[in-house]
């Protein structure tokens, strides 16, 4: 039975684990199912998995409710296979997926502790929405797709007749978007600032949100606006003060209108109806506050004093970037992502062409020359037949190729000139023009902390903590597909900090420090670069205590972790599942989603690293390329071929004579900052065949990743250059160490290395070689561990599985669809490989018919893991090739690990 003790009973990493795939997934469905006719497209498919993934991860953790909702979504999805997009049917079908979608958001954007005290409303909310989904699948039975398509239109038109044209209401939710911006940052410094001056800006997004419902006919959303803005018109004259009560009430009724952001013109009409009782209750709780029924506690005043002194702050920012923010944002369009992406794509392009214009002006100056040359000879031809003797014929022929000569030559001269003058120019317009594009792609960073502000109010009321959260260089540009993947790690981190970082008000006491914690996220440019921290005043991290702990989970010998510096320590907070806490909670300590917050930074080609100080505090620095469309890169010389290495995954480049290369084991090796770097050839790792040998001193780069750093020994080192980033072709899938592609400016592609990928291919470079020589002894022959591949594309499953076969004593290995399997496969040995159905660019069944085609690794025995329980699935699979099928459910019993033993036998 699900109930608050069950949410807290679940294992602190599952859950988290759980939460962020729904969170990520549940955001893509959304994005997928605003689509124009998803139907007609391979979106339906995707949408498909991307719920199936989140019921695996719920039975997983034994969610049954949304078990129970997505069951019931895949029934009706595939019950309306093939239907008419005119008909009512499709419309009543994208709006409940994305009302189902909706609610599943909701979870995700909870924490544990408010998912656990919700969970009897959150049921019984899922269960309603079970039955909606319930009446539309036997509508689906019983609908007739022969009627002619006439009989409909009016069907369609009659829900939004009396709220004006989709148009208007695109419009209208623009301004909602702009306005709910503004209210959900400053309703929160409102607390603390009853200033005129800062209260006017928002009860003027309040009354903008009125007119612009009024226009389009909500008459729900004009009320509910129209009660903001007379509670907040008082304040802001002084009738009033603002105080927790009351600024509660404002966010919900922000909650509402941000609720539209995504959501489709036509659906909304609908969803006011829906709300219309909700809307009701907010409405009559700020017209109750505001004749008196809410007093005003002691508490309020008590924040104003601990405030004052930052009264003038805030009331700068709310005269200068609130305002400026209502006037600039009226002024914004909306562009699809993919548009302008396919624009700065051609930007780029054209700027390369037009940079191609530039060396053809060297042959054309040689050839000016040449016939400078030629001038000279005529002239001394001339000269020489006025003294000769000569026919008048040959004499006037002759003058007039000097003629000729001296007048090619000024045509010549200008040509020259004018060619220069327009390769200069188009040149010019086209950086311009891409700069311009580049451009339109940035946005402030403060778009991406929308409902920030909030999430520390609300987890600080719940902590009863005091938190002064300040938020600097909120107008630093950035690039907007790394904003909008910056949202999750920042809030990991923010949560930790105010959860685990920063004490509470007793303790703090006994610290000797404020009782107010202080917590600073701030963005600035530096060297061409994002960099972002997130500081605190808080406890810091206990290396001892984290020291311990890494020896204590068999990381490294206790005589290793003693010689550890504090870098290397943290660095093992980003394994996953790795924790110090020792009570499990929402975020049981600085370890759990630390993981997820170096994957999801490393995406985006960042870093990540963490400086603390012991009763200090601690601080997260994330360093960012500024834009995901351009790339400043090093260009070396591989083998005669030029390639791009990201600068920003670049530690040093530095030089190595002979005399410092070193051997141990048949490894070569070198020694940089008092630290022994494993040496190799970027030929060997990128599998070229050598045309020459080595040069010395040796151009060698150093690359990492949180465990490992490898020396890269390239030909030549061409210098920075800034590429123009193209994405592979999706229907080559991911190609082993190579990110993308770009243009140079002579016109020829260079191809853009995968660092990270790179460090894995060098680990398992030198591994396997280690591992050959290690099978000739016999003695430790018998101890290596079995290894076995793990494929799944659900976080949640990969890491169950991944647990249980470790406890078992396997060597696992993971990856996360059948593109990447098949990827491993081919670069180490296996004993056994574990996979899921259904995964995004490679499926499971493709991926077992590829294993078992291929000759060399036909004999490892696969085993097949899905949701799926039905006898046709099962029978797919095996004939597919697998040798056991299995169904997720054999997690919680022993099945799973019995028939891992059967095929091959004990670690």
């Amino acid at each position: 039975m699900i109930n608050k003790e069950y949410i807290l009973k679940i294992d602190g990493s599952m859950f988290d684990l759980f939460h962020s795939e729904l969170l990520v997934n549940s955001k893509e469905i959304n994005t997928l199912l605003n689509k124009n006719n998803f139907l007609l497209t391979n979106d339906i498919d995707t949408i498909v998995i991307l719920f199936q993934s989140i019921e695996g991860a719920a039975r997983i953790i034994g969610f049954k409710p949304v078990e129970k909702l997505i069951v019931i979504l895949l029934k009706l999805i595939k019950n309306i296979e093939g239907i008419d997009i005119q008909t009512d049917l499709y419309e009543k079908l994208s709006w409940i997926l994305l009302e189902s979608n909706n609610i599943l958001i909701g979870i995700a954007k909870k924490n544990r502790e408010e998912i656990a005290d919700e969970i009897n409303a959150l049921v019984e909310m899922i269960d309603q929405q079970v039955d909606k989904v319930q009446e539309i699948i036997e509508l689906s039975i019983d609908i007739n797709d022969s009627l002619p398509k006439e009989e409909n239109p009016t069907t369609q038109k009659s829900t939004s007749q009396e709220y004006s044209d989709t148009s208007m209401i695109d419009l209208f939710l623009i301004e909602v978007e702009n306005n709910c911006r503004v209210l959900e940052d400053n309703l929160i410094e409102a607390e603390v600032n009853n200033s005129k001056e800062f209260i006017e800006p928002l009860m003027r997004a309040a009354h903008s949100i009125k007119g612009a419902a009024r226009i389009v006919g909500l008459d729900i959303a004009v009320n509910l606006a129209h009660s903001m803005e007379e509670i907040l018109e008082k304040a802001m004259n002084g009738e009033f003060i603002l105080e927790v009560t009351s600024i509660d009430e404002l966010l919900k009724s922000t909650d509402i209108f941000k609720q539209l952001i995504n959501m489709q013109a036509e659906h909304v009409s609908l969803w006011f109806l829906d709300q219309e009782e909700e809307i009701k209750s907010i409405c009559e709780n700020l017209d109750n506050i505001l004749v008196g029924k809410v007093v005003i506690t002691d508490k309020i005043k008590t924040n104003k004093a601990i405030k004052k002194n930052k009264q003038k702050d805030v009331k700068d920012i709310g005269k200068t970037e609130t305002k400026t923010e209502i006037i600039e944002e009226t002024a914004y369009v909306r562009v699809l992502s993919e548009n302008l992406n396919k624009l700065l794509g051609l930007a780029g392009e054209s700027l390369v062409e037009a940079r191609t214009l530039r060396p053809l002006i060297y042959p054309l100056q040689k050839i000016r020359n040449s016939y400078l040359g030629l001038e000279s000879l005529s002239e001394e031809l001339f000269h020489s037949i006025q003294n000769s003797i000569v026919s008048d014929d040959i004499k006037k022929t002759i003058t007039k190729l000097v003629g000729d000569i001296e007048n090619l030559k000024v045509s010549l001269q200008g040509y020259s000139e004018n060619f220069e003058k327009y390769s200069r120019r188009l040149e010019f317009l086209t950086e311009k023009m891409h700069t311009e594009v580049l451009a339109s792609r940035m946005v402030p960073f403060s778009e991406g902390l929308l409902g920030f502000k909030r999430m520390v109010r609300d987890i600080s009321k719940t902590l009863n903590k005091k938190i002064d959260f300040e938020i600097l260089g909120s107008n630093t540009k950035i690039d907007r597909d790394i904003l909008e993947k910056l949202e999750s790690p920042l809030m990991h981190i923010i949560r930790n900090a105010l959860s685990h970082g920063i004490e509470a008000q007793e303790d703090r006491k006994k610290n000797k420090k404020d009782d107010i914690g202080s917590l600073i996220l701030k963005a600035e440019h530096k060297a061409g670069m994002l960099h972002i921290s997130i500081s605190d005043d808080g406890n810091g991290i206990d290396i001892e205590k984290l020291r311990l702990a890494v020896v204590e989970k068999g990381y490294v010998s206790k005589k290793m972790a003693k010689k550890m510096i504090d870098s290397e320590l943290i660095d093992f907070l980003f394994l996953p599942g790795f924790s110090t806490a020792s009570e499990v909670s929402e975020i049981s300590g600085r370890g759990v989603g630390l993981d997820v917050v170096h994957s999801m930074i490393s995406k985006v080609s960042g870093i990540v690293h963490v400086e603390t100080v012991k009763g200090k505090g601690t601080t997260f620095f994330l360093q960012l390329p500024l834009t995901l469309s351009v790339v400043r890169a090093l260009l070396v010389d591989i083998n005669g071929e030029p390639y791009a290495i990201p600068l920003s995954k670049i530690d040093h480049i530095i030089e190595l004579n002979n005399e410092e290369l070193l051997s141990a084991e048949d490894h070569q090796y070198f020694v940089f900052n008092n630290e022994n770097i494993g040496l190799v050839s970027a030929s060997q790792v990128l599998e070229i065949d050598r045309i020459s040998e080595f040069e010395f001193p040796v151009k060698t780069i150093i690359i990492s990743d949180r465990m490992n750093k490898f020396g890269f020994v390239v030909d030549k080192i061409f210098g920075e250059r800034e590429l123009v980033i193209r994405p592979l072709d999706k229907r080559l899938g991911k190609i082993q160490n190579i990110n993308a592609v770009a243009i140079m400016e002579n016109s020829l592609p260079v191809i853009i290395l995968d660092v990270d990928d790179l460090v894995r291919s060098i680990d398992n470079i030198i591994s396997g070689t280690s591992l050959s020589q290690i099978r000739k002894s016999v003695s430790v022959a018998v101890t290596a561990r079995k290894k076995i591949l793990v494929v799944d594309d659900s976080l949640t499953v990969r890491e169950v599985e991944r647990r249980l076969l470790e406890n078992a004593g396997y060597e696992v290995v993971v990856a996360i669809d059948g593109m990447e399997g098949w990827n491993m496969v081919q670069k180490r040995p296996f004993n056994l490989i574990i996979s899921d159905i259904d995964m995004p660019r490679m499926n499971g069944i493709q991926f077992v018919t590829m294993v078992k085609g291929d000759t060399k690794y036909k004999d490892i025995p696969i085993i097949i893991i899905s949701y799926k329980d039905r006898e046709e699935d099962r029978i797919r699979g095996l004939n597919a090739g697998a040798n056991h099928y299995l169904t997720k459910s054999s997690f919680h019993d022993k099945n799973f690990i019995n028939t891992v033993r059967d095929l091959i036998g004990e670690a």
